[in-house]
């Protein structure tokens, strides 16, 4: 496993090299005005250090995850957590995909065979633990004769028989293990719930669970039987979808407004082009640095990038502002870079 720096250790050092940074651009501005190809060079080394943290090579990815999960947000040492994770030990994982076939009456054979249809065509699916439902849920009865619990499955063969289906009916509303649980209690709606073996978000996503899954669905919805989907597994999923979609659509959008921003600010392509290269390449060692330190995308920091996207680029126009100043007041270039170098360090950083 690659190992990732801790947060306290790389705000170590990153803080000490923006402080030597610092150091250098007010006691050497000379230095740097002097030599603009080295000091570019080395923001180009450091970005290709932020490049090999941020990119996998093989297989090509990010080797930055998307947790869509809720946990990220919580704080941390909450109170709660001990408590949620005594009771999952108690009464089991909740981590599970819940299917709802909504029906005049699920207590017919044409739909309780289509209700087994869907549990064993989910079964077949890569990751699938199990499914419970009305057609494969175990059953337990007092035996009074014998004294004994007697366990068996609820339908071992579905039957076609209106008086075995009507026991059927006036049997499962009255077990209280499976109202509202397998089975509504007037009939009209009945679940399948899906466990899936351990993986984490990303292979549930890489797998296409819950893709194949409303595939199934699609598949087996009529006239008067439709299906719903919820469960965390559900909406992680759909949660890990929209994340990849915002962030595809929010970064361009982002760039763009910078652009136009930039473009109204300073009139020039100089002033537009320089303040949005180095937003970007800040932007960029934010995500490498996320990469370092193993922090996943969730939530809350779906909206950094965007954001610093969006509010970076005034500190670029402050910047090339302030040059601009100094060159009009100035008689070289030079004069004029290092007096905008040491006006512009103590605020920028």
């Amino acid at each position: 496993r690659r190992r990732v720096l801790s947060p306290l250790e790389f705000a170590l050092s990153s803080g000490a090299l923006l402080l030597a940074a610092t150091l250098v651009a007010l006691l050497r501005s000379a230095w740097i005005v002097d030599h603009p190809r080295v000091v570019l060079g080395r923001l180009a080394l450091i970005t290709l250090g932020m490049a090999a943290a941020l990119v996998r090579p093989e297989p090509l990815g990010f080797r930055i995850g998307v947790d869509a999960s809720s946990e990220p947000m919580l704080p941390a040492n909450d109170p709660g957590e001990p408590i949620y994770q005594r009771a999952v030990l108690e009464f089991g994982d909740d981590d599970v995909f819940v299917i709802a076939m909504a029906t005049d009456d699920v207590f017919t054979r044409s739909n309780l065979e289509t209700l087994r249809a869907v549990s064993d065509e989910i079964l077949k699916l890569p990751g699938v633990r199990g499914t419970e439902s009305l057609v494969d849920v175990y059953a337990y009865h007092w035996n009074a004769l014998d004294e004994l619990v007697a366990l068996g499955r609820f339908i071992d063969e579905i039957p076609s028989d209106p008086a075995e289906l009507a026991d059927l009916r006036a049997r499962a509303p009255g077990d209280p293990l499976y109202t509202k649980t397998i089975v509504a209690r007037d009939g009209r709606a009945a679940a399948i719930n899906v466990a899936f073996k351990p993986m984490s978000d990303d292979d549930f996503v890489e797998l296409a669970l819950d893709e194949k899954i409303a595939a199934i669905l699609a598949a087996a919805s009529r006239d008067g039987v439709a299906f719903h989907v919820t469960g965390r597994p559900h909406v992680r999923s759909r949660a890990h979808h929209l994340l990849i979609h915002d962030m595809l659509n929010l970064i361009p959008i982002a760039v763009l407004v910078a652009v136009i921003a930039l473009w109204l600010m300073t009139g020039s392509v100089r002033g537009t082009l320089v303040p949005l290269a180095a937003n970007l390449t800040a932007t960029f060692w934010v995500y490498g640095a996320m990469a370092l330190v193993g922090s996943d995308l969730n939530l809350t920091t779906l909206v950094l990038g965007p954001v610093m996207i969006t509010v970076g680029g005034v500190y670029g126009v402050h910047v090339f502002a302030r040059y601009e100043v100094a060159a009009a007041e100035s008689a070289d270039a030079r004069t004029a870079a290092l007096e905008s170098l040491h006006h512009t360090s103590a605020p920028v950083l």
